[in-house]
């Protein structure tokens, strides 16, 4: 094993081991497989959150106006993306349409076309989504 990888596992167990913050590793393929620490700051667009599990990024918070259509996701009126259902998912998508997400709505999507997030299911409530994360450590 490489000096460099061997003292980025102490540092990394180090962290872990000795400090109050919390860390949770994400093994699913919607984003990087990685460490990420939880946080306590808030939430806006952009944002890595913890939604209990997987992992998925914050693209439409309250107020923001969603557009779904087949080339994908529209905030506001700017195409998120690789935000599309790929033509060869199992999955049936969220169905295509224009609406304002509500107070307590947010919308999550993760990097793989075919992650469980808001493209085949729609807003996810607040009480779905756990903390905001930051990349500790991650597997590009």
């Amino acid at each position: 094993m490489p000096k460099t990888l061997l003292y980025a596992l102490i540092l990394i167990l180090a962290c872990l081991l000795y400090t109050p913050i919390h860390y949770t590793w994400n093994r699913s393929p919607s984003l990087p497989t990685g460490i990420y620490e939880i946080t306590d700051e808030p939430l806006y667009r952009g944002r890595l959150v913890l939604r209990r599990e997987p992992l998925k990024q914050l693209v439409g918070i309250p107020g923001d106006n969603i557009r779904v259509a087949a080339e994908g996701t529209y905030v506001n009126g700017h195409l998120i993306p690789n935000s599309a259902v790929p033509a060869s998912s199992p999955y049936p998508h969220y169905p295509y349409t224009t609406f304002a997400l509500v107070e307590g709505q947010y919308w999550l999507l993760g990097n793989n076309p075919l992650s469980w997030d808001s493209r085949y299911v729609g807003p996810f409530p607040a009480s779905l989504v756990a903390s905001s994360v930051k990349p500790v450590w991650v597997k590009k």
